[in-house]
């Protein structure tokens, strides 16, 4: 009879991410967690009448849809750099976007 050897382990499934991975996930989030925060704060000292807030607000919803479906998909390197690099380009576009376009449009975007 053969003894079944209780010190080996049997590899982990597929779905269960490793804690290398979970690691890095958890660094980008908190990263971009912590972008999000100054950012705001920084969209919030624009005296615009709070439009670009607004708009800033709401494409940052849109920014975490994106980052909760990249999550749910477990992605590569992509993933892991849209996690942390993409408040940062996001602010960026909305600065560029604030400044290119007039204010009746960014109101208009705003309050709808």
């Amino acid at each position: 009879m053969s003894e079944i050897n209780s010190s080996t382990t049997t590899p982990p499934p597929h779905d269960v991410p490793s804690k290398q991975t979970t690691g890095v996930y958890h660094t980008a989030l908190v990263r971009a967690f912590l972008f999000q925060i100054l950012f705001a704060m920084l969209a919030s000292l624009i005296l615009d009448g709070g439009i670009f807030r607004r708009f800033f607000g709401g494409v940052s919803v849109l920014f975490w849809l994106g980052a909760l479906v990249i999550l749910m998909r477990r992605p590569g390197a992509w993933g892991i750099s849209y996690l942390r690099n993409g408040v940062q380009i996001v602010f960026v576009l909305c600065l560029l976007a604030g400044m290119l376009l007039p204010e009746d449009t960014l109101l208009n975007l705003v309050t709808r």
